[in-house]
């Protein structure tokens, strides 16, 4: 008897820690790991940025000659399709980041939202400067002015994109 009643007293004081020790736990692998997701789809972003910059200036680098001409046409191709996904990976991006707005504003003092914003109207302004506007309708020519332009722009979203992964 004596020691059933040291049992039940036992297990009483033991299950509240134990249950509050499990619930947390879950609550803070949840973050963690949602933190790293969101770490490694922005290194995911900024590869492809990586790429589209290495195109873009190998696309204003290069002339327009019949041998380059279809050459020109894939890079043109690529430069449109990569800077399509990457616009709408960062629309992703930021749908889900204003879904967790009750979830962010626990957590950090910002609102995602504006931060999203930031890098979505910077990759817009990257898209008009390593397309040149449209620039499948116009001839294609030499400008050596874009290197600084492109590298710049794709920087600017690039460091918005580590203030959020930071």
């Amino acid at each position: 008897m004596i020691l059933l009643c040291c049992i039940s007293g036992f297990i009483k004081l033991i299950i509240p820690p134990a249950v509050s020790v499990f619930v947390g736990g879950i609550i803070i692998q949840r973050y963690f790991v949602r933190k790293s997701n969101q770490a490694s789809f922005i290194d995911h972003i900024i590869t492809e940025l990586s790429d589209l910059r290495k195109d873009s200036l190998e696309y204003w680098s290069t002339s327009t000659t019949p041998d380059n001409e279809k050459n020109i046409k894939h890079l043109e191709n690529r430069i449109k399709g990569l800077t399509h996904s990457i616009l709408s990976d960062l629309n992703y991006f930021k749908q889900r980041a204003d879904s967790k707005f009750w979830l962010w504003r626990f957590f950090y003092k910002t609102n995602p939202s504006k931060e999203s914003t930031t890098y979505i109207v910077e990759m817009l302004d990257v898209y008009d400067i390593c397309t040149g506007g449209d620039f499948e309708s116009t001839k294609h020519s030499i400008d050596e002015s874009k290197y600084f332009e492109i590298c710049s722009s794709i920087s600017k979203v690039k460091s918005e994109l580590f203030k959020i992964k930071i």
